[in-house]
């Protein structure tokens, strides 16, 4: 099992920055830049691979949904399945992440369904 923290220190151009884990609703990777949602603010990481910060980060709440997203089990408030791809929302957080059918068992069998 990997040494997991409780935070992460974002390299920014400008400086480091602490977030704590639990604060870190999902991660996104557009156009080969990394963004870390969090309840307050979206941090920016040019040419940081989405595996790379994923690997830094719990397995036991955090769960990749597609190529360009990891979630944080722990804010997931919806998932709207309607469509091929899902679409996750988060608690008190107006964006969402997407699920694709190639990540979608891996997410359920995450879940707590009744």
């Amino acid at each position: 099992m990997k040494d997991v923290h409780r935070y992460l220190m974002l390299d920014l151009k400008e400086k480091f920055v602490r977030v704590d884990i639990q604060d870190i609703l999902f991660v996104e990777s557009l156009n080969r830049t990394i963004f870390v949602h969090t309840k307050d603010k979206v941090y920016q990481l040019p040419y940081v691979t989405l595996k790379c910060v994923g690997s830094k980060l719990p397995e036991t709440c955090f769960v990749q949904t597609h190529r360009g997203f990891v979630i944080n089990l722990d804010w997931l408030r919806s998932i709207d399945k309607r469509d091929n791809v899902w679409v996750v929302h988060f608690k008190d957080y107006d964006k969402t992440a997407l699920v694709s059918r190639r990540y979608r068992n891996a997410l359920v069998e995450n879940l707590v369904l009744v």
